[in-house]
Parts: structure tokens; sequence; C-alpha cells
């Protein structure tokens, strides 16, 4: 992506949000206008003192001085609470933004992308790299930006000169954003990639744990992920090196402007060009203005990272859908009732049943050279059963993937319905089906999360005729938790044959 393909993605994450940003403004503007106001209104005190001005005159700048303190306080803390908690919804909003595109994808996108991957996108680059940056990064920089140039224009009201002598180190911030800016985005590119790889790697390495015991091949799998951690540990110091040289940088090279202000400041104090009030504010000015330059300076470094994880979630929204939905939903299955279980005497409300046929079908998987099957025909009729009978490899699973539109067929027609399995919505397909894959799959929650499957509207009746369905309940009654026995990842505290049932 290009700088600009970047600020439209942010931009639309922050249309959702557009109202909250004259509020941040407004609190951003106060807070600088409160800190920029501290120096000069100690320059009046100090300089009262030394002209020995009245009492009266000390105390009303010393209260001035006080409530501005008291309503810093004020201004600051709903600041950083307004900042955090759109912090946390660009979080949210970006992650599930992105999730929802992840579950229109086939298996064209999880050949190209691992588990591990995604999983880093969508945690680590959304929490730690974007949101931060959304709002937190951009509205720091815009305070450090108006606190710059509010504190110089009082530098300048109060002595130019002098003011020169204290901007001598832009050139050198500037010069070293230019050096360092594509080292950053490299560094941090590297970073996550490598996040990415252990995370897979752990990933597949608890998932098969069973599989990885049982062949006693542990000391292999732990040399791979070794080796994966430091590919990460040689990343991250990388980074860290370049952001610690830059950080260091942008923090102290304001040092030069204080050593500026004591040397050209002192020498005019003693020819009586400013006053001490003049040069305490100045002095002032710059340590408060030390702590904006280096947030200009994590500006960019953040922004670095951002870019990268920005690039990396916008590359699986940029994904094309395999299964395309169409432009107009097909017409609404008339409603008929069914028995549940030929001994069972209650009835279930079900979409009419529909034929299913192929037509000359082919598909080909995006990672294969071969078609995994080419030109098969048949019709399964409502009220009778087909069987496909193969060898290993040879497709069945992958035919009736086509079915419910997990992918969609790369040659010929699947009619539904006597309509193109193209032009229905696969929500309302799916619905309409009873599918089993081959591999059980189990989430990680409790046995009746893993039953209802998402269905929160299923009864309790429901749930308890499904279990007498499957034969649970002696499996469901040896858990002391029942019902609510958490499973475990992939079903792990499950038997083969109980994740079967279960799924």
């Amino acid at each position: 992506m290009n700088f600009s393909d970047r600020l439209k993605w942010m931009g639309s994450h922050w249309a959702v949000y557009r109202g909250e940003i004259p509020l941040l403004l407004g609190l951003t503007l106060g807070n600088a206008v409160v800190l920029v106001a501290y120096p000069f209104l100690l320059k009046r005190i100090i300089d009262g003192i030394e002209g020995s001005l009245s009492t009266t005159f000390i105390w009303t700048q010393v209260s001035f001085l006080f409530g501005l303190g008291v309503l810093h306080f004020f201004i600051y803390a709903v600041m950083q609470y307004r900042r955090a908690l759109l912090n946390l919804k660009f979080e949210f909003g970006a992650r599930l933004r992105a999730f929802e595109y992840v579950l229109r994808m086939g298996p064209e996108f999880f050949s190209r992308f691992r588990t591990g991957d995604v999983v880093t996108r969508l945690n680590d680059d959304v929490t730690e790299k974007i949101s931060w940056f959304l709002c937190s990064g951009i509205f720091r920089v815009i305070e450090a930006a108006v606190l710059i140039l509010f504190g110089v224009v009082m530098m300048l009201v109060i002595n130019p000169q002098l003011t020169l002598y204290t901007a001598a180190p832009l050139p050198f911030l500037v010069g070293l954003f230019i050096l360092t800016g594509h080292q950053l985005h490299r560094r941090y590119d590297a970073v996550q990639k490598s996040i990415s790889e252990l995370n897979d790697s752990l990933e597949s390495c608890f998932s098969g744990i069973r599989v990885i015991k049982a062949f006693g091949v542990e000391d292999h799998h732990q040399r791979l992920v070794e080796q994966t951690i430091e590919q990460q540990r040689r990343a991250e110091i990388q980074a860290v090196r370049w952001q610690t040289i830059i950080d260091s940088l942008y923090g102290n090279i304001w040092q030069l402007a204080i050593v500026a202000v004591l040397l050209a400041g002192g020498t005019m104090a003693i020819a009586n060009e400013v006053t001490l009030g003049d040069l305490i504010a100045f002095d002032t000015y710059i340590l408060l203005l030390v702590w904006p330059m280096f947030d200009i300076g994590q500006f960019f470094v953040k922004g670095k990272q951002c870019a990268v994880g920005v690039d990396r979630i916008a590359e699986i929204e940029s994904a094309p859908p395999e299964v395309v939905i169409p432009e107009t939903p097909p017409p609404k299955a008339r409603t008929i009732f069914l028995p549940l279980l030929q001994d069972n005497a209650k009835a279930i409300k079900t979409a009419e049943p529909l034929i299913v046929e192929f037509d000359q079908v082919s598909y080909q998987y995006p990672t294969s050279p071969t078609p995994a099957v080419v030109d098969v025909s048949f019709i399964a009729r409502p009220g009778t059963i087909t069987a496909l009978v193969g060898e290993v490899g040879t497709g069945k699973s992958t035919l009736i993937q086509l079915i419910p539109r997990v992918m969609d067929p790369t040659g010929g027609t699947i009619r539904i319905g006597e309509r193109d399995a193209r032009q229905w919505l696969a929500d309302d397909l799916r619905s309409r089906l009873g599918f089993v894959p081959q591999e059980p799959h189990l989430l990680s929650g409790t046995i009746e999360e893993n039953i209802r499957f998402g269905r929160v509207s299923v009864t309790e009746e429901a749930v308890q005729n499904a279990i007498e369905i499957a034969q649970l309940q002696s499996t469901i009654a040896e858990w002391p938790a029942g019902l609510q026995t958490v499973v475990g990842a992939r079903g792990v505290r499950l038997s083969g044959g109980q994740k079967q049932r279960v799924s």
C-alpha cells in the first residue's frame, strides 16, 4: 500500500467516530494553552519580585498559576480518558471488520495465510500497532505541534533573538527523520513477520500435541520452535536498536537549546538586554517543549509500526472472496413440517426439500497442480440416499464441501432446487443443510456451547433432544460440570468418539 491508500484505510475507521473529533481537538487545544501559559505567568511573578511590585500583584499571579494547575488537572484527565476509550473502539472495530473478511474466505485464502499469521494480524497488529496510533498517536502529535507553535510564539513575544538560538536543533531533527524512516519500516515489517511465524509454529504444535507425543518427536518440534524464537529475537533486537537511537536523539537533542539559552541568554542578561524572568521563562519553555519533540519522534516511529500493521490488515481485507454473493437473492422456499426422527412424534419446522444436481462439476485447489475432481455428474433427489464411493484422495469430501458453498466449483454447474448454486445466498443455503464434516472440530468452549454452535435461539428442550440422538447422556453425566464442561482447544479433553458425537 502507498501513503494515500493507508490514509483512506484509516479514514474509513475515523468516519465511524468523526463525532469524537471536535471534543478531542478542544481538549487538546485547551491543554496546550494552559501549559503554555505557565512560563509566562512565572516570568511575570519573577519580574514582579525583581521590580518590587506590590504584594497584591504577586498574589494575584500566583492565584492564576494555581487555578491553571487545577484546570490542567481536569482537562488532562478527561482528555486521556477519551483517548483511551477511542483507542479501544478502534481496536474492536478494526478487529471485527477484519474478522468479517476472514469468515468470507475459502481454501485459497487459508493456503496463503496460515492460522498463526492471521491470529497475529488480528491481535498484535491491531492492538499494539494500529489502534493506539489512530487516536492517541495522532492527537499526541497534534498536541505536540500546538505546544511547539504556541510556545515558539510566546518565546518570540518575549525575545525574538533568543528564540532563534533555541530553534537551532530543528534541522537536525528533520534530517534524522529523512535518514531513518525507511530503515524503521523494514525493521518493523521483519518483526511482525517473525511474530506470525512464531504464533503459527506454536499453534500447529499445540493443536497436534497428541500426535507429536505419540510419535516421540518432541525434541524435533522443540528445535523448530527454538529456531523461530531466535529469528524473532534477532528481528526485535534490530528494531529496538534503531528505535533506541531515534528516541535518544529526539529526547536529548534539545539539550543543545538549553545550552544555547544559558550561553546567549546569560550574556544578554549581563548586558541587561533580557530580564531574569525572561531567562527563566525561556528555560521553562524549552523544558516544556522537550516532551513534545519526543512525541513527534515517537509519532514517526509508531507511524512506521502502524503502516506495517495497516498493510498487513489491508492485505486480508483486499483478498478476493472465493464465494461470490449474488446480486439478487433466490425466492423463499416453501415451509413444511418434517418428523425429527422416525420413532419420535415431534415435528420440526423446516424448508421444503430441494433437489441437488451436479452437472460436469470440476474443482482444483489453488495450491494444487491437478484438479481434485473432474466432470462429476449426479442427481440427489429428496427422500433418497446418495452415497459417494471411492478411494482415498478421489475428491469425495471436496464434492460435499461444494454443496454448502464452502467453495465454488472451477468448472461445471451445481443446481440446488433447479437453480444455480452461485445464485443462492451462502447463509440462506447453509441454513437449509445438515453438514457433518469428516473431521470433527470443536470450539474452545463448553459442551453446551458446542452443541448449540452459535444458535442462541435453540431451546433447552432441543439441546436435550440432540443429546439423546447423539447418545451423549452417559458421557455428560461423567463430568462434574455436565454441559458446562470446558472441552479445551479443539476438544482436547474429549476422545475421538466423544468429539464426533458432540459435533
